[in-house]
């Protein structure tokens, strides 16, 4: 099992999940990527790490192939999206104290 995830996987993750748009939680759980794809091979490359699952593809095109992130995957992700936000709230804290440290 992979420790860590590439800036692209978590988008295309965050993407199926539904995060963004003014969302502050998941309100669905997949993602359609091209067969010949870029999004494709990190899409497998979640697969194989167990973050993920590929569903059937559409059985008249076949054009594309339909992913959705799994328990593993999710798990992860709200891990990932959580020390995300400390670094940010550290980051925040230590500006302040900078600032502060400038006044005096």
């Amino acid at each position: 099992m992979i420790e860590a995830i590439t800036i692209k996987q978590y988008q295309l993750m965050r993407n199926a999940l539904g995060y963004g748009f003014g969302k502050t939680n998941n309100h669905r759980n997949y993602f359609v990527a091209f067969l010949d794809g870029d999004d494709y091979q990190e899409w497998m490359k979640l697969v194989g790490a167990g973050f993920a699952t590929r569903h059937s593809c559409d059985a008249e095109s076949e054009v594309g192939v339909t992913f959705s992130v799994d328990k593993n995957g999710m798990a992860f992700f709200e891990d990932y999206i959580h020390i995300q936000n400390r670094i940010l709230e550290i980051e925040k804290e230590r500006d302040q104290l900078s600032d502060e440290l400038n006044e005096a």
